[in-house]
Order: structure tokens, then C-alpha cells, then sequence
């Protein structure tokens, strides 16, 4: 099994992991009025046009601020009950970090651009109606700013992981050390 201690300031994981699950919970928030301002929006008039589906949109939207959150909150939990292992600390900010970057990536791509890449084309909402217009209602900016906080706080995650890997492997080693000169 692996080792569940945290060394050092590593065991500060406790408050990254609380104010990961907070902004996690502040973006999925704004990605829920997001998905309520485009689920009453006006469509466009072209003849092609149609009402994308509420659930595509939050899952959009709100669908990894939720699991960031969840996830979150769950190693905090595993933390408390010292069950949270550094090296799984590890994976999860890797792929939380990167998650996060595709996320940040296709906001920006979707809603600055009439080119959505395939994701949602959210072009059909008229841009007045103030639903998913960058200079509108903040709902753009504000994701995107707490998403990329949550992002760093993955990294801050991570950093505090591998010091408590590599405080554990020196201890390891020291012991071996003392072990074979006694």
C-alpha cells in the first residue's frame, strides 16, 4: 500500500484541496447560470438553426468545474481520514491540470469565435440577447478566470505532492543508510 503521510509543508494540502473544491464550486456556479442564460436565449434566424440541448450545454459549461469539485472534495476527505496517498495526489493534478487547460482552451475557442472546433455552435444565439457574449454578462470571464485559478491550484496540488514523494523517498533512503552502517 502505498504511503499516506504528508511531509513537511507538503501536509499544507489541506488548505489547497479547500480552496480548489471553493473555486471549483464558483466556476461550476457561474457554468450553471451560463447554461440558464443560454437555455432561454433567442436562436437565430436562419432556416439550420436549432436550440442546442440544455445538458449538452452544461455539460459544457459545468461539467468538469463539478467533477473538479467533487474530486476535490473527496481528497479531502481521503486527507482527513489519512488515506490520501501523495503519488495518487500526483496523478489526479496531472489530469486535473490538463483538463482544466483543454477546458480553458475550448471556452475560449467556442465563444470567441464563430469557428466553435466542433464543440458547440453557440453562433446561432443571437449575441444580444447579453447569453454568451464575452463583453455581456461576465459569465465568460468569470469561468474562465476561477477556471484558471482551479488550474493553478492543480499545479499547487501537484507541487505539494511531489515534495511529500521525495521527502518520503529521502527518509527512505536515510534509513536504508543508517540500517546497512549499524
Amino acid at each position: 500500500m502505498a504511503d499516506t503521510l504528508w511531509r513537511g509543508w507538503s501536509s499544507g494540502i489541506r488548505g489547497v484541496l479547500v480552496l480548489l473544491f471553493f473555486m471549483s464550486l464558483i466556476t461550476w456556479a457561474i457554468g450553471c447560470a451560463f447554461t440558464a442564460k443560454i437555455a432561454n436565449a433567442e436562436i437565430g434566424d436562419a432556416s439550420y438553426y436549432y436550440r442546442i440541448s440544455t445538458a449538452e450545454v452544461y455539460f459544457y459549461a459545468a461539467g468538469l468545474p463539478m467533477a473538479t469539485m467533487l474530486a476535490a472534495a473527496i481528497d479531502f476527505f481521503l486527507y482527513q481520514r489519512r488515506m490520501l496517498s501523495p503519488v495518487v495526489s500526483i496523478i489526479w493534478s496531472i489530469i486535473a491540470f490538463g483538463a482544466w487547460v483543454f477546458v480553458l482552451l475550448m471556452w475560449g475557442v467556442t465563444e470567441w469565435s464563430p469557428d466553435t472546433g466542433g464543440f458547440l455552435p453557440l453562433y446561432m444565439y443571437y449575441y444580444g440577447s447579453d447569453s454568451y457574449d464575452p463583453y455581456g454578462s461576465g459569465l465568460f470571464y468569470g469561468r474562465v478566470v476561477t477556471g484558471a485559478i482551479a488550474a493553478v491550484l492543480a499545479l499547487v496540488q501537484l507541487s505539494f505532492a511531489a515534495r511529500a514523494v521525495e521527502l518520503e523517498r529521502k527518509q527512505r533512503k536515510g534509513k536504508a543508510i543508517k540500517m546497512g552502517s549499524v
